[in-house]
């Protein structure tokens, strides 16, 4: 039982540090102008953390907005 509880905790572990580095990878891929890669990256953040829907919906609706502004997207 001690094995599935220490897994248990690595899992929480590893999804914690994956919420954190995919804000941070969402904020990289648009400073190298990947948009798209950019608005994946905080829809799939609202997946993970649905309570924060709101602020990356926002950061996905600033994203399209500056995607229509013609900006190069490269992926």
């Amino acid at each position: 039982n001690e094995g599935s509880q220490e897994k248990n905790k690595k899992k929480v572990s590893a999804d914690n540090v994956d919420d954190i580095v995919s804000k941070t990878l969402a904020q990289i891929h648009e400073r190298q102008g990947k948009l798209d890669a950019a608005i994946r990256t905080y829809e799939r953040l609202i997946e993970l953390r649905p309570n924060q829907r709101e602020q990356y919906q926002e950061e996905i609706i600033r994203l399209k907005a500056k995607k229509g502004q013609g900006s190069n997207e490269e992926e």
